[in-house]
C-alpha cells in the first residue's frame, strides 16, 4: 500500500490486488497534518486570539440561554389553512403567554389578542376600524403586544431577536423587546410616535409578526405534507 498526499493530508491509496480493506481512511490521516489544517480554517474566521475567545464567549452565552420552543406537526396532508394556524399561535403557545402575562385582562380580550397576534392584518384593521378612539386604541393595543413580546424574547439573545424582527421596524422593535428595556415610559413613546407618523397599523403587525417568529423557533415536520 503506498500513499500521497491529498491536501495537506496523507491518505491511504488502495493497491488493485489488495484484497486489505479493513483499515478506515481517517486511521491514515497524520494527526499533525489534522490539527495544522483544522488551526489553518479557524485562522481564516477568527484571526487573532481575542477573536476566538470572543467567539467562545458568545456560543457559551447562547448555549445557557433557556431552550427555546420546538414544534412538531404531522400528517399535514396539504391542510393548509390549518397548518398555517397552528403555526403562527405555535400550537397554543402564544395563547399561554398572553393568558400568562395578561392574566388581568377579560377572556374575551385575551381571546381577541390571540387572534390579533395570529391574524394581525385582517383582525387589526377590522378593530380599529370600528373603535370610537382609534389613536387610543392603537396605544393599549402596542402596549399589550410588547408585554407579551418581552416574555418571548426571553430565551433570545439581541442579535436573534434583530433578526426574527421585520427589517423596517427592526431596531426598535429590539429595543421594546430586549431585557434591558422595560420602562412603561418606553412603550408610551414609541405607541405615541408610530400613530403620529401614521404607521401605526404597519408597526403592530410588525409585532405581531416578530411574537410569532419568536414563538417557535424549530418547526419538525413528519409524516405526509401532501395527499
Amino acid at each position: 500500500m503506498s500513499s500521497e498526499p491529498v491536501n495537506g493530508f496523507e491518505t491511504a491509496k488502495s493497491n488493485d490486488n489488495n484484497d486489505n480493506n479493513d483499515n478506515n481512511d481517517i486511521d491514515n490521516i497524520d494527526n499533525g497534518s489534522l490539527n495544522a489544517e483544522i488551526a489553518r480554517v479557524l485562522s481564516e474566521q477568527y484571526p487573532s486570539l481575542d477573536a476566538a475567545n470572543g467567539q467562545i464567549i458568545w456560543s457559551e452565552y447562547l448555549m445557557d440561554l433557556p431552550r427555546k420552543t420546538d414544534l412538531y406537526v404531522s400528517d399535514v396532508h396539504g391542510e393548509y389553512e390549518e397548518f398555517s394556524y397552528i403555526l403562527r399561535g405555535a400550537c397554543g403557545g402564544v395563547k399561554r403567554v398572553v393568558d400568562k402575562v395578561l392574566s388581568n385582562l377579560r377572556d374575551d380580550e385575551r381571546r381577541s389578542l390571540v387572534n390579533t397576534i395570529i391574524y394581525p392584518e385582517q383582525k387589526i384593521k377590522a378593530d380599529a376600524s370600528s373603535s370610537d378612539d382609534t389613536d387610543r386604541w392603537y396605544a393599549t393595543l402596542i402596549s399589550r403586544l410588547v408585554l407579551v413580546g418581552r416574555t418571548m424574547a426571553d430565551t433570545f439573545s439581541l442579535e436573534q431577536l434583530a433578526s426574527a424582527a421585520p427589517r423596517e421596524f427592526s431596531k426598535t422593535i429590539t429595543e421594546l423587546f430586549g431585557r434591558y428595556c422595560e420602562t412603561e415610559l418606553s412603550e408610551v413613546s414609541i405607541a405615541v410616535a408610530a400613530i403620529g407618523e401614521g404607521c401605526a397599523y404597519e408597526f403592530s403587525v410588525a409585532l405581531c409578526r416578530t411574537i410569532q417568529h419568536l414563538a417557535v423557533d424549530h418547526l419538525y415536520m413528519l409524516g405526509d405534507i401532501y395527499d
